[in-house]
């Protein structure tokens, strides 16, 4: 694919922590002097593209996880679908996550062969 080409990662790990600290730090970088504007879209863009790279490397997770809650409100747009769950409880192989309030964000992804 060539770089006219690049397919958009997505930007929703931006509100993470780890984004979200990101943002911060570039944000006092770019006050102080010490980065351009460019420079620190740029590296949000970089973030964007290594996290979702990341994700799709580590995409041969056979564990399922089966959870319930109370639905309280959801979204579909542009083929990604937010979920806002209440007294959500996440089930595994391992144990069970509870949490009051939870947002799930899942966006299409293609097909792939079973190895």
């Amino acid at each position: 694919m060539s770089s006219t080409q690049q397919q958009p990662a997505y930007v929703l790990y931006r509100a993470s922590s780890l984004g979200t600290s990101l943002s911060q730090a570039l944000a006092e970088m770019i006050a102080s002097g010490d980065l351009t504007t460019s420079q620190g879209r740029s590296c949000l863009e970089h973030f964007d593209r290594a996290i979702d790279q990341s994700f799709n490397q580590n995409s041969d997770l056979t564990e399922n996880i089966t959870f319930t809650g109370d639905l309280s409100c959801y979204r579909h747009c542009d083929a990604v679908w937010s979920l806002l769950l209440t007294n959500a409880k996440f089930a595994a192989e391992n144990g069970i996550v509870e949490g009051k309030n939870i947002k799930i964000v899942a966006c299409g992804a293609k097909k792939t062969r079973k190895r």
